[in-house]
């Protein structure tokens, strides 16, 4: 889309396509290693599955044997998700501490 909400459209007047099949690879790998979390007793089951679809899913590791995709991920405009920002290793230390 344009800034304006219009839609892009190629030399024909015809409406550009909004992903390719490489954005939609590329995007899909930012979900990989994520589990549901175990059931608890405080909740009921949905369904047969008995899943705990209550709490926020956890990404499993990054270390040995993770099944989550630790390589950079593109983002829609040619460039890498977190460009700009600083890494987590330049932060101070406790830096979520801080006031503001």
């Amino acid at each position: 889309l344009e800034e304006d909400g219009s839609y892009q459209l190629d030399s024909d007047g015809a409406p550009l396509q909004t992903y390719t099949m490489d954005n939609i690879k590329d995007f899909s790998r930012c979900w990989t290693g994520f589990a549901v979390r175990p059931m608890r007793i405080n909740i009921e089951p949905e369904d047969r599955c008995r899943c705990n679809h209550i709490d926020p899913m956890q990404i499993m590791g990054n270390g040995k044997g993770t099944r989550r995709d630790l390589f950079p991920k593109m983002n829609l405009y040619g460039g890498y998700l977190g460009d700009g920002q600083p890494l987590c290793a330049d932060l101070p230390p406790r830096h979520f501490l801080s006031a503001g």
